[in-house]
């Protein structure tokens, strides 16, 4: 905790360049204390990880966006344990609700780390859309995690999901939410980095309903 408020108040008197190393070093902080508080959970992989093309346990540097759905609060600290796995650590993002930016420390912590901050507004949207995907990938390792569920799956969402599906032709997903996939589609048109890879990452619980 000690070491975590050291970081907070060196963030604050920081360079921009300084800000982004120890932002790095207290997201890895974070994660390591998660890993190592939390009980131990055993993640089944399949499918092609995020790992380099000589078959090392290290990904490449190249910047990664990541489509993940929601289940439940732990779906983007898992995205954070598998960056763990092959090096990359500490430099995990989200987009998320600009509304979070407004909660005391959070907001502060989350501006930090770079997060993608969205308010609904499309037209505003749009703009930070733009400029971050420009910047995606000017630090090296970057992973930016996006949720086109919008929230956490329940019985109840899952059923207006699928009354949507049926009403407007569209596939109904018996498990997920119908994605909302206008911001996704607008965040891979600004892309910038020609090598930016994308990743779907979808994650089930055994044994849980969504409630």
């Amino acid at each position: 905790v000690g070491s975590i408020a050291l970081g907070i108040l060196t963030v604050v008197n920081a360079k921009r360049k300084e800000k982004r190393k120890i932002a790095t070093m207290l997201e890895e902080t974070l994660v390591s204390a998660a890993i190592w508080i939390l009980p131990k959970v055993r993640i089944h992989v399949s499918g092609e990880a995020p790992t380099s093309y000589t078959g090392s346990k290290l990904a490449t540097d190249a910047p990664k966006v990541v489509i993940m759905n929601r289940s439940c609060q732990m779906d983007f600290l898992y995205a954070c344990m598998l960056a763990n796995e092959v090096n990359q650590s500490g430099h995990v993002r989200a987009i998320v609700k600009s509304k979070l930016k407004l909660i005391p420390l959070i907001g502060p912590i989350l501006s930090w780390f770079r997060f993608l901050f969205l308010s609904g507004n499309q037209e505003d949207d749009d703009i930070r859309i733009e400029a971050y995907m420009s910047r995606l990938g000017g630090t090296k390792r970057e992973w930016l995690v996006f949720f086109p569920e919008t929230a956490n799956v329940n019985h109840k969402l899952l059923k207006k999901s699928k009354s949507e599906a049926e009403s407007s032709n569209r596939p109904v997903l018996n498990h997920l939410l119908l994605p909302e996939s206008d911001v996704l589609e607008n965040c891979l048109a600004h892309i910038k980095n020609e090598d930016t890879e994308i990743y779907d990452l979808t994650v089930q619980y055994k044994g849980y309903s969504g409630e």
